[in-house]
């Protein structure tokens, strides 16, 4: 813009009678100071039109986001990893390296929406006596995983349908919490007064031959 010659640079407008062939996006420049200078911009619609329709898609995409029927989760796999299947180096390659590791019995995950914890209990030969459930398998499998959500969601808006799993209570001292299992599968739903608290994979029924039984011996 030159101020001293009153004149100002044009990008989007032509005049009224100006050639229909000139480029739109080419500088124009004209007179300020001349009354008979009609124009009308020639982007109108790319000035308002267009943002105005970009702003009505993002808004028909986000509710349609937030009115699509909620999924179920997968009842044997996380993130493409399961129990007695996936190994450690199988989480690494997935997730990269752990936000937490606790010797070689546990992985700790942190996302912006869940807690992600991975175990290993392996025995193989179910040789060592331990006072806790172990799994006859090669060291560093995964024996379960726990995705604990930081916001709890009501079951109504996860697509579960607990009618389908059975229903076991859960801590005695908190009358509204319960698991909701699929044997089958060893997946299981956390229920806490009505909202899902996490999911839990461990080996299913049909894994039952490589349990090793805890020995109830405390060391």
């Amino acid at each position: 813009m030159k101020l001293g010659k009153r004149y100002f640079r044009v990008s989007w407008a032509i005049p009224i009678g100006a050639s229909s062939s000139s480029n739109l996006f080419d500088p124009l420049i004209w007179p300020a100071a001349r009354s008979d200078v009609n124009w009308i911009p020639q982007n109108l619609l790319s000035v308002i039109f267009v943002p105005f329709v970009a702003k009505y898609i993002s808004c028909l995409i986000g509710c349609l986001v937030f009115l699509a029927p909620p999924q179920m989760p997968s009842t044997t796999e996380w993130r493409g990893l399961s129990p007695l299947k996936s190994t450690r180096m199988d989480v690494e390659r997935t997730l990269g390296p752990p936000d937490q590791k606790i010797d070689n019995d546990q992985m700790t995950y942190y996302f912006h929406d869940v807690v992600v914890y991975f175990y290993f209990t392996s025995n193989p030969k179910c040789r060592q006596k331990l006072p806790y459930t172990s799994w006859d398998v090669a060291p560093g499998t995964v024996t379960a995983i726990d995705v604990r959500l930081k916001q709890p969601v009501l079951v109504a808006e996860t697509g579960i349908d607990l009618t389908k799993l059975t229903k076991f209570k859960g801590d005695y001292d908190l009358p509204d919490h319960f698991y909701y299992v699929k044997s089958d599968d060893g997946f299981a739903v956390e229920v806490g007064k009505n909202y899902v608290m996490a999911y839990l994979y461990e080996p299913g029924s049909k894994q039952s031959n490589l349990r090793c039984a805890a020995s109830g011996v405390i060391r």
